[in-house]
């Protein structure tokens, strides 16, 4: 089987959009990012232009208004998390922008279903204090970066750089994947590529790899594991 078709095979699978949504969790967007990222070059062009084309409809049924986005298309799962906005941007260049010019309108605040809690205390759901999303959509939505992004992005990495450990817990593992996720989009910056190798070099001594990561994380659809990379 191809790596497709072991994806379309799986639990990973959503018939209902005939995408990789994982649909047993409420995390479609950076679940199906990273289902992306495996299969990327492992697909022909027309499987992933198809793949690519269907993920673009996906998310304009999710769509509120410009940039602000629902989990699902009918509108369930809750407030929308920076990780998924981070798979939205990792779908498509348009849909970084869109999600860009959101959080500039509203100064990082991104909340897609407000309530009397959101309103008391709308800087809660200010997605922008996780330094490194900003960077990775402006590279994504190929927009300059600029020294001061890149800087952030470097800061992020090395911090978790010297926090590693050769055992985590399953959140670790989860930043982990997201940093996994961003390191294609920004390791061609001088700042964040140099910080990226020293990771990689960090994360490959103490043993640890995407394929690792999937044995503990998501492990509940082990074609993460059998078709994840071994190493960063």
């Amino acid at each position: 089987m191809t790596t497709f078709e072991k994806f379309k095979a799986s639990s990973a699978w959503d018939d209902r959009y005939q995408l990789p949504t994982v649909p047993i969790h409420n995390n479609p967007f950076i679940y199906g990012a990273y289902a992306m990222k495996i299969m990327r070059p492992r697909v022909s062009i027309e499987e992933w232009l198809n793949l690519s084309s269907r993920w673009e409809l996906f998310a304009s049924q999710c769509r509120v208004s410009p940039g602000l986005f629902n989990r699902w298309p009918d509108g369930s799962g809750g407030m929308t998390s920076h990780d998924e906005l981070m798979g939205v941007g990792f779908i498509s260049m348009y849909l970084a922008r869109a999600i860009l010019t959101y959080l500039y309108e509203h100064d990082g605040v991104y909340i897609n279903k407000p309530d009397t809690a959101t309103d008391a205390d709308p800087e809660r759901y200010n997605v922008t204090r996780m330094i490194y999303l900003i960077p990775f959509l402006r590279a994504r939505a190929h927009l300059r970066v600029g020294l001061w992004n890149d800087l952030k992005f470097a800061a992020h990495v090395m911090a978790d750089f010297f926090t590693r450990k050769r055992e985590r817990k399953i959140g670790d593992v989860g930043g982990m994947l997201r940093l996994w996720l961003m390191l294609d989009t920004m390791e061609k910056y001088p700042i964040s590529g140099l910080a990226i190798l020293f990771w990689k070099s960090r994360l490959k001594a103490i043993g640890w790899g995407p394929r690792r990561c999937f044995t503990v994380y998501l492990n509940e659809c082990p074609v993460f594991t059998e078709t994840a990379p071994e190493e960063f």
